[in-house]
């Protein structure tokens, strides 16, 4: 628990510094503090352990130049990236236009933190097994989505805006022209 030992998330290079080290049974902390016995030297050993097997997920993949929070349910900068990034992607994958996203606002889990950003950090903040996929709807059915979403709670959406008052469904546009049902 980094509270009591100083310990940070590591990346590929910097285990020892991040998690510490176990020599002889006894964990040496980050923050100076040791361990001679008990479940902080055993929780110690295990993580340090499994380090070379999560070496791939602990390489820096970007840059993010501020903390980037999942606070606001539904729309915020976060779910806003994370619904984009899907759209373009599974435009990409289908070679077919993609006018709206919809994702699961649950499924994000953790923020986006300030500075390098690690594969560790994206499977954290998605940690299901989700799929991308591709579905044709009339525009009758995806205002029916998004009246059930007004009535029941707003998922994250994409290249749509909808205007809600009440729980009703009161306009839809996509891609800033109203919704042709």
């Amino acid at each position: 628990e980094g509270s009591r030992t100083g310990v940070t998330a590591p990346d590929a290079e910097n285990v020892k510094e991040a998690l510490g080290e176990v020599r002889d049974g006894v964990y040496y902390a980050p923050n100076g503090k040791v361990f001679k016995k008990g479940s902080v030297v055993k929780a110690a050993e295990l993580l340090i352990a499994a380090q070379p097997e999560m070496a791939y997920v602990k390489e820096v993949i970007c840059y993010s130049p501020k903390e980037v929070l999942r606070s606001t349910r539904p729309q915020n900068e976060l779910s806003n990236l994370i619904v984009d990034s899907m759209m373009i992607k599974t435009a990409e994958e289908t070679g077919k236009k993609v006018d709206v996203g919809i994702i699961n606002f649950g499924g994000i889990r953790v923020d986006l933190p300030q500075g390098n950003v690690l594969l560790d950090d994206i499977l954290s903040m998605l940690p299901f097994e989700n799929y991308i996929c591709y579905v044709q709807l009339k525009g009758s059915d995806l205002r029916n989505l998004y009246k059930q979403f007004a009535q029941t709670g707003m998922q994250v959406v994409g290249g749509v805006e909808l205007t809600i008052k009440d729980k009703e469904l009161v306009d839809v546009k996509v891609g800033g022209k109203p919704l042709d049902d």
